[in-house]
């Protein structure tokens, strides 16, 4: 597939695809808490915590240019990160885990202005401790079967799920510009 086409392609899925790209969930009722709905756009709210989490600090650290970072990175780690144990996290309010969102993002910036500018074993470690633990989480995800989805009478059908309807639409509409696109200009292009 050439430059061009490739390129062409991506922007034919980012036009169709960005409402629901950054969703991370079904669109339904279960899950209503979880996503938030700006105007077009759909967007994951852990995800927005974290990067309003990072970005926030990232601009405060480089605006004030102190060494906070460092003093507040252990503590903020520790309790950030016990919080952040799959057992306990499950269970606080949607509100709480939207601050511990926040604080993972803030971590992040922290971490990396102690690595490049402060305390270069600190960060890393504090890195390492990062990394290891989104590794744990993540496979203790994978690992349980808390799928509200399980308990939905959409989940065994052969049907699109109405939570992904949405998603659904905005796929099958790339799907026909990009195959109207390989039509026009042959196989040999892409």
């Amino acid at each position: 597939m050439s430059f061009a086409m490739r390129l062409r392609q991506k922007w034919l899925w980012y036009r169709h695809m960005w409402p629901v790209l950054w969703a991370h969930k079904p669109l339904c009722e279960p899950f209503r808490h979880d996503v938030l709905h700006i105007g077009m756009l759909y967007v994951c709210r852990s995800c927005a915590c974290v990067l309003a989490g990072f970005f926030s600090v990232s601009l405060l650290l480089l605006t004030f240019h102190k060494a906070v970072a460092p003093a507040l990175l252990i503590p903020a780690l520790v309790v950030t990160l016990a919080l952040s144990a799959p057992p306990i996290y499950c269970h606080l309010p949607r509100a709480a885990r939207d601050v511990l969102r926040f604080a993972t993002g803030a971590l992040v910036a922290m971490t990396g202005y102690t690595l490049l500018t402060a305390n270069w074993v600190l960060g890393a470690g504090s890195l390492l401790a990062l990394l290891v633990v989104w590794r744990a989480y993540l496979r203790w995800r994978t690992g349980s079967n808390t799928d509200p989805c399980q308990g939905c009478p959409h989940f065994e059908t052969a049907n699109v799920c109405p939570g992904y309807a949405l998603q659904a639409d905005h796929f099958r509409a790339y799907e026909s510009e990009a195959a109207g696109l390989l039509q026009a200009y042959g196989p040999s292009c892409w």
